[in-house]
């Protein structure tokens, strides 16, 4: 009986274990998924178009890092996702590179917004600096008063990074 219950939990053991393993090329849904959707909902995009694919870039930030350099490469790898999953989504590089930066744009405009209205607060202070140029931030409030002509600009890389940093990598 003990030979039958040890050859038993070996079956169990390896069946879990290789159930866990992914091949490599194939992303991975990661259980702090509801931490990456409440992080969008925080900076207010979690239902536009583009929070798809910032969620899919921060979900697979290991692939993504060594990607930084070249952001084309991310768009790359979003493009090859959304063909072998068949998402619905376009994927056309140029269109994923144009989707996600409208989303970080309407982020910025949504940080600029919250300090406006209460330049303390704390996600103001938390996204203003983590995920943009605090000086495109102070751009984007004066755009929004009235007092500029322009808004801010956004830096795609620096916001990635910053997102990753903030979904706890």
């Amino acid at each position: 009986e003990v030979i039958n219950l040890k050859t038993t939990f070996e079956v169990i053991k390896s069946t879990v274990i290789s159930s866990d393993e992914k091949p490599r090329g194939e992303i991975q849904k990661k259980p702090r998924d509801s931490e990456v959707g409440f992080f969008l909902a925080d900076i207010g995009i979690l239902g536009e178009a583009g929070s798809e694919d910032i969620r899919l870039i921060i979900e697979n930030s290991e692939k993504v890092r060594e990607k930084m350099d070249n952001l084309q490469d991310i768009y790359f790898f979003l493009s090859e996702y959304y063909k072998t999953h068949g998402k619905g989504k376009s994927s056309n590089v140029k269109a994923i590179e144009m989707r996600i930066r409208r989303t970080i744009s309407k982020v910025l405009c949504n940080v600029a917004s919250l300090g406006i209205e209460d330049y303390n607060n704390e996600q103001f202070l938390r996204f203003a600096s983590t995920l943009f140029d605090f000086s495109e931030v102070r751009r984007e409030m004066d755009f929004l008063r009235g007092k500029g002509s322009t808004g801010g600009k956004v830096n795609v890389k620096k916001f990635l990074e910053g997102s990753i940093l903030l979904c706890g990598e």
